[in-house]
């Protein structure tokens, strides 16, 4: 049972990027600023899996993460731009501002009362870090912190080769094998264990393409009245 995933995830995993491309994640806002906008399209990278560059952009996408919880990546990226514009997007001045002030900046992104006490903490515990790489149990143990905003810090953030689970995910893995998977854990250990052989940067590039293809494979074909009659991957999947 065990070769059957292994074999249809890395299937699905080649399909899909044949048909969609690199998808260039995780945005960023200085590139969508950037004289290369035309082919770097509102942040992404497509194929260049040098970033983040720097500490400043680490921490963007440490920000992002918590922004993007229950909530658009259309939202998110506003509520981001808000903060950049303010000269937010800083550890420091982050750590320091007064409540009411993120909250006033981050309101377009949904729970902002809640999403600036977090993004406090995170920044205080990014300069605690002192620019070590942080463990996924440090991260866990930050209030408001999950799974998916963890792994998604350690995989885009650090380059580690954590597997980001969403509803998307969970969806997708749960029609094309007949399952009924809720767990977290147990959706990402399939693709844990499917790409075990690979080494570790490769499963790094591979997690890091694989969970935005079934983001954007979920939101064209897979939705919630999924249309399978059009879908490249029905030959693969039990709903289809």
């Amino acid at each position: 049972m065990e070769d059957i995933f292994e074999y249809c995830l890395k299937k699905i995993y080649v399909l899909m990027l044949a048909e969609y491309g690199h998808q260039g994640w995780w945005p960023l806002l200085k590139l969508s600023q950037s004289p290369l906008k035309k082919s770097w399209k509102d942040g992404y990278h497509p194929g260049d899996y040098s970033y983040p560059r720097d500490e400043f952009q680490t921490f963007e996408i440490w920000v992002g993460a918590v922004l993007t919880q229950n909530t658009s990546w259309t939202h998110a990226q506003k509520a981001l731009e808000n903060l950049d514009r303010l000269d937010l997007l800083l550890a420091e001045k982050l750590a320091s501002v007064k409540p009411e002030h993120l909250s006033g900046a981050i309101r377009c992104s949904g729970y902002f009362n809640q999403k600036s006490r977090r993004l406090k903490r995170l920044a205080e515990f990014f300069l605690a870090l002192r620019s070590q790489k942080p463990t996924r149990r440090e991260l866990l143990k930050l209030k408001g912190i999950g799974q998916e905003t963890a792994d998604s810090i350690l995989l885009y953030a650090h380059h580690r080769p954590y597997f980001v689970v969403d509803a998307y995910t969970i969806r997708i893995v749960n029609r094309v094998f007949g399952l009924d998977l809720k767990k977290y854990d147990d959706v990402a250990d399939l693709f844990y264990q499917a790409y075990l052989s690979e080494g570790f940067e490769n499963r790094v590039r591979i997690f890091n393409e694989y969970h935005a293809l079934l983001v954007r494979h979920a939101k064209q074909f897979c939705s919630r009245s999924p249309r399978c009659p059009t879908c490249f991957l029905r030959f693969l999947c039990r709903h289809g």
